[in-house]
């Protein structure tokens, strides 16, 4: 009996390619790896990109588009209280859905590549909006947008650090806690 290889789309190579990069560092995007990575031949690449470089120029998109934040509106539906939505958030949301864990490849390849740095300050300007409006909503006014950079350099530098787990994140939530907690009570 022959087993074949599962069939390969477009987001699978992007994909394998995002994991590449992750591992490896931009000299990890080469044809010949990704395909060992999928268990493929080289040729099956040129199925669906007619280079490495397309396959280069499309990665900062496809992780801007895969890994952006869910909206605002839906994060506080299924969290409507702050402590359980920042504990959702940075405890379980983030850490289960592999949103960051791509974060710190694609900063490093954004010191050398536009469309990374690109694709990386579009990311972090919507995660930015999307936990000022979290602020503003639990309460805070003014100083929504600074405590929004603070919060998200504390989630950005849990996962940036290896062998952070459950414990560390469980402060970071209640820093953040802290932080929207004081920002909403008079000065």
């Amino acid at each position: 009996m022959v087993t074949r290889a599962p069939t390969q789309t477009r987001e699978t190579w992007l994909t394998a390619a995002l994991e590449q990069l992750r591992e490896h560092g931009s000299g990890g995007l080469a044809i010949d790896r990704i395909a060992r990575r999928l268990s493929v031949t080289r040729g099956s690449f040129y199925h669906h990109f007619d280079n490495l470089e397309s396959l280069i120029e499309e990665l900062p998109t496809h992780w801007m588009h895969r890994f952006a934040p869910i909206p605002f509106e839906v994060a506080v539906e299924w969290e409507p209280t702050m402590e359980g939505y920042v504990r959702r958030l940075v405890c379980d949301f983030i850490p289960d859905m592999g949103r960051m864990r791509y974060d710190v490849a694609m900063r490093a390849w954004a010191q050398t590549d536009e469309a990374a740095l690109r694709a990386v300050r579009e990311v972090d300007e919507s995660r930015l909006e999307m936990l000022a409006r979290f602020f503003r909503h639990f309460g805070c006014g003014e100083c929504a947008e600074p405590s929004a950079m603070l919060a998200y350099s504390m989630i950005v530098g849990v996962d940036g650090v290896s062998g952070w787990g459950t414990a560390e994140r469980e402060l970071i939530a209640e820093q953040i806690m802290t932080i929207q907690r004081t920002c909403r009570s008079p000065h």
